[in-house]
């Protein structure tokens, strides 16, 4: 038997989840089996947020080392990546330090970004973009990184790995719980074969629309940046040349 009622924050959500959905009643424990069932739905509901970006409400700080002459940084999931993390769904704010100095790049959108022709400058970078993958996220800074002693610093909303069942999990805020333990009661209760009451649906529309609300940021904002006059090479506006 799995007492989740008030173990945990994970716990209580797939408890919680059960009760609403009609299968248990307030304050009964769950069983080993239901616990087992309720966390792999969670997990595959998290994966399928993660995915859409549509609910990532994981937000951190993450910090990495520059590599000389470096355009491309892939972030994910495994060794083969350049960092080693969760692959990020939004990145809010991009910043390097050299020693105790802090500079702040500005942000464009990859397409702006493609249109840099000549990409082989290494020195401290002034624009940054991001593409988010299946399995990474390529974060790309120009003019490139020189290496040395200087840390990139992102700001964003990662992907939020699955969680384990008897886990106080500091990447889902208390705001979330509603809409968690709803959405997955409805993955339980079709589950079970048992049947929701007759205002559900609409109880899960509120919270997952105030849901959405907490993680709405749009970052795809064309501004301008400081390359975008053309250098002495002249390639004219629309381009970029160095």
């Amino acid at each position: 038997m799995a007492d989740l009622n008030s173990s945990t924050f994970i716990g209580e959500i797939i408890a919680q989840s059960y009760r609403l959905a009609g299968v248990t009643r307030e304050n009964e424990v769950l069983t080993g089996a239901q616990a087992a069932t309720g966390l792999f739905l969670l997990n595959n509901m998290l994966a399928e947020w993660g995915e859409s970006g549509t609910y990532c409400f994981f937000i951190s700080n993450l910090e990495f080392p520059a590599k000389g002459n470096g355009l491309d940084y892939t972030i994910g999931n495994s060794s083969s990546f350049d960092v080693n993390a969760n692959p990020f769904a939004q990145i809010y704010s991009l910043t390097y330090n050299v020693g105790n100095i802090t500079y702040t790049p500005e942000y464009i959108t990859p397409k702006r970004f493609n249109s840099i022709v000549f990409k082989s400058i290494s020195n401290f970078p002034g624009v940054w973009t991001y593409e988010v993958q299946k399995d990474y996220t390529l974060v790309r800074l120009y003019p490139r990184t020189q290496g040395g002693n200087q840390v990139i610093k992102i700001v964003g909303k990662q992907r939020l790995g699955s969680v384990t069942l008897f886990q106080n999990s500091e990447n889902v805020p208390r705001y979330a719980f509603n809409a968690l333990c709803y959405s997955l009661a409805e993955l339980v209760a079709d589950f079970e074969a048992s049947q929701l009451p007759g205002n559900f649906e609409s109880k899960l529309q509120r919270h997952m629309n105030a849901l959405a609300g907490a993680n709405k940021f749009d970052f795809e904002i064309d501004v301008p940046d400081a390359f975008e006059e053309s250098s002495s090479l002249g390639r004219g506006r629309g381009g970029y040349a160095f």
